[in-house]
């Protein structure tokens, strides 16, 4: 999300930087496949039986099986190929990471998805300035 947050400092702090350069996003509303994977995120954790109304005693891993989803999602493709350039590779990659424990909180991971589901830096753009 740190793309994002170059749109927020330059509409918060116009003056303190000579550029901004977001290089993941567009500076529009969250929408498309960035919204998509969000609301798959957050209705995963929401509909696991396990999350219970955010009221759990353990970890609703079924729901944060999601949170994988996004560290893939996230890696660099041409990295990918270049570090696993096999088939074998590439399995053996899949096994040892589905095979790595969960360590996020639900509730706090709901609540970091959440928090910019209705992102829109658009209408502030013009607050930024160009040098």
């Amino acid at each position: 999300m740190g793309c994002m947050h170059s749109w927020v400092w330059g509409e918060t702090y116009p003056d303190f930087m000579d550029a901004l350069m977001p290089m993941a996003c567009l500076p529009v509303q969250i929408a498309g496949r960035n919204r998509m994977w969000r609301k798959m995120v957050m209705d995963g954790i929401r509909k696991d039986p396990e999350w219970k109304g955010g009221e759990y005693t353990t970890q609703p891993l079924n729901g944060l099986g999601s949170r994988r989803f996004i560290d893939y999602c996230g890696s660099a493709p041409v990295r990918m190929q270049k570090t696993y350039p096999t088939r074998d590779d590439a399995d053996k990659y899949l096994d040892d990471f589905f095979a790595r424990p969960v360590t996020i909180d639900a509730n706090d991971f709901l609540y970091q998805v959440n928090a910019s589901r209705n992102y829109d830096p658009s209408p502030g753009l013009e607050k930024s300035r160009r040098r």
